[in-house]
């Protein structure tokens, strides 16, 4: 597993536009949000990328869900607000504790139609629609994670961040004690991302983790003009000198988001 970062400085300052949205949020929730953002240096790219994203969770309609039947095992974690819990109709779970030590708790992101369809470019389209993609699959299911991970046919688009949007939401991650944004997993076999130009591989403010072959590193050095990983000498010598840009993760936070297992 090799960690990702990026060697652009960050050049403005985060912030987010307002919006008369008062029906969809409760108070102070916007205002907590901003407050994070502007402490939080970001490249002006990625600054407009969040406002879209936070002015697309803010204008969609939320129909909401409703809860037919509840009865969760009495070892799990409720995640909530006030407002989630109005349209998730109650809390959203996840594990109190991993299956196993060193095993991530994970929430599997998993969208299927009635007539079995599995696969879309949009998730919301196979019947879910904009609950499904702004409460659930960028909201309540990233909210408490430490990292979100994806396939590399989802993380090849120039211009994508796995992250929480809505305000409301975005309140919530903060209030749960997490950063801003989860971390950014990238499970791939060949390494044949857009490390040049793609929005998360070239954003400071974000963490970014690719796990792949170990035949597939020596491509993303070319890419990349990273240099070669110090031997286990050197590593000892000179510890913070080791592969700035490039180097081995013996472990990750323990709880984790699985977006999808594309390749």
């Amino acid at each position: 597993m090799w960690t990702y970062q990026s060697a652009v400085a960050g050049t403005a300052e985060g912030r987010h536009a307002e919006a008369d949205d008062s029906h969809r949020r409760t108070d102070g929730s916007l205002a907590e949000a901003r407050g994070i953002q502007r402490r939080r240096r970001m490249t002006g790219r990625f600054e407009t990328y969040c406002r879209r994203r936070e002015q697309a969770a803010l204008a969609a309609e939320i129909p909401g869900y409703v809860t037919r039947e509840d009865k969760p095992p009495g070892d799990i974690v409720r995640i909530g607000s006030d407002w989630s819990r109005a349209f998730f109709d109650g809390p959203f779970y996840r594990s109190a504790a991993p299956a196993s030590d060193g095993t991530p708790i994970t929430s599997l992101v998993f969208v299927q139609s009635r007539d079995g369809n599995t696969s879309a470019a949009d998730p919301s389209t196979l019947g879910g629609g904009d609950t499904d993609l702004h409460l659930i699959y960028e909201g309540l299911s990233r909210v408490d994670a430490d990292a979100v991970m994806a396939g590399a046919t989802t993380a090849r688009a120039r211009d994508i961040v796995f992250s929480v949007w809505h305000p409301e939401l975005v309140a919530l991650r903060l209030a749960l004690g997490r950063t801003r944004h989860p971390a950014q997993v990238v499970a791939t076999s060949r390494a044949d991302l857009r490390f040049e130009d793609g929005l998360m591989f070239n954003e400071p403010a974000l963490k970014v983790f690719v796990i792949t072959r170990t035949g597939a590193v020596q491509t993303v050095r070319i890419v990349r003009g990273i240099p070669k990983r110090p031997s286990a000498a050197e590593r000892e010598g000179n510890r913070r000198a080791a592969s700035a840009r490039l180097r081995v993760v013996e472990k990750i936070e323990p709880i984790a988001n699985a977006d999808r297992t594309d390749r």
